[in-house]
């Protein structure tokens, strides 16, 4: 009798927990990148910690968490995750799975480089594949979007101290943005009024005492869009009269006070004939004068995205499809 009253004894002294947790419950996955997801679940009553299973195969190590980030996965692919949780007596079995896809959205772009030059803040990347195009952020604001990987920040003071970052896009969304750079501008680089002078001499080719654009596209022969030296053209023609006096030349040049055209502004330029749609004439003007024709074609078929031979505003890149004032 005293050895079943000791038996009986121990068995009801054993702790409630001296066994494997159950699995952990409503466990969710949630990407948040292309190429990250985050896991998170319930607690498990009696569990020291948890283990994580990705398609069955444990990623990362133990974790006192109840959220775990898995990394370096592949955009556009499904994932499925599990968690069991874990004792010293034991580890318990894998929760439900709980599935997510990871959107196809570009990698962060690298090798962002950015210089001063007479021109701006010139900036350099490398190209993301998948991307479609690259969103620009200085000092923690979006200033523009551009196809290429590369952009000149124009609207600028002199020597100023600005902080630039980039992110690749396309239609699943944004990468995350690259790190903060700095890049100081020069000096205003302002000249005598006797040097601009001798310089609207000669870009007056007919020696009138005016210049016309013409005149001004011949005088700066750059590889600058016709768009950009059109919208700067006509924001020096103070009195809109089609060409420009010495006075407004030397105001608006030396004192570097016109800026480079938005996204939309440059669409609105080139847009000729007023329809709405960018056709390969129209829009081989928005690029660098002297691009290649095979290189414009592949840019404009590239853009193109429903065959039409048309660019609308949303195709050829202005987000949210707005025209600015």
């Amino acid at each position: 009798m005293r050895s079943l009253i000791l038996l009986l004894f121990a068995v009801f002294s054993v702790p409630v927990f001296a066994q494997a947790p159950s699995p952990p419950s409503n466990v969710r996955a949630t990407a948040t990148t292309g190429t990250s997801v985050t896991v998170t679940w319930d607690a498990s009553v009696g569990a020291d910690g948890y283990l994580v299973f990705r398609n069955s195969v444990q990623v990362g190590s133990f974790t006192t968490n109840r959220t775990y980030t898995d990394t370096g996965l592949t955009a556009g692919t499904t994932y499925s995750y599990t968690v069991a949780a874990a004792n010293t007596f034991g580890t318990s079995a894998q929760s439900v799975a709980a599935s997510v896809t990871t959107p196809n959205t570009p990698g962060t772009p690298t090798g962002l480089t950015g210089s001063a030059t007479a021109d701006g803040v010139v900036l350099k990347w490398n190209s993301v594949s998948g991307a479609t195009g690259y969103v620009v952020f200085r000092n923690g604001t979006e200033i523009d979007t551009t196809t290429t990987a590369g952009y000149t920040d124009e609207d600028i003071e002199a020597s100023t101290t600005y902080r630039y970052s980039v992110a690749a896009t396309n239609a699943s969304g944004d990468s995350p943005e690259t790190a903060e750079i700095t890049v100081t501008t020069k000096g205003d680089g302002s000249q005598r009024e006797a040097v601009w002078t001798r310089e609207f001499e000669r870009a007056d080719g007919n020696f009138d005492e005016i210049v016309t654009f013409q005149e001004y596209l011949v005088a700066f022969p750059n590889t600058l869009p016709w768009v950009v030296m059109n919208h700067r053209f006509n924001s020096c023609d103070d009195d809109v009269s089609g060409d420009l006096t010495v006075d407004e030349y030397i105001e608006h040049f030396a004192g570097k006070t016109v800026k480079r055209p938005s996204k939309a502004q440059t669409f609105f330029i080139a847009d000729l004939d007023g329809d709405d749609l960018l056709d390969p004439d129209e829009y081989s003007l928005t690029l660098n004068r002297g691009t290649k024709t095979a290189q414009l074609n592949k840019k404009f078929d590239k853009l193109d995205k429903n065959d039409s031979s048309l660019l609308s505003q949303r195709e050829f890149g202005i987000r949210y499809g707005t025209v600015e004032d």
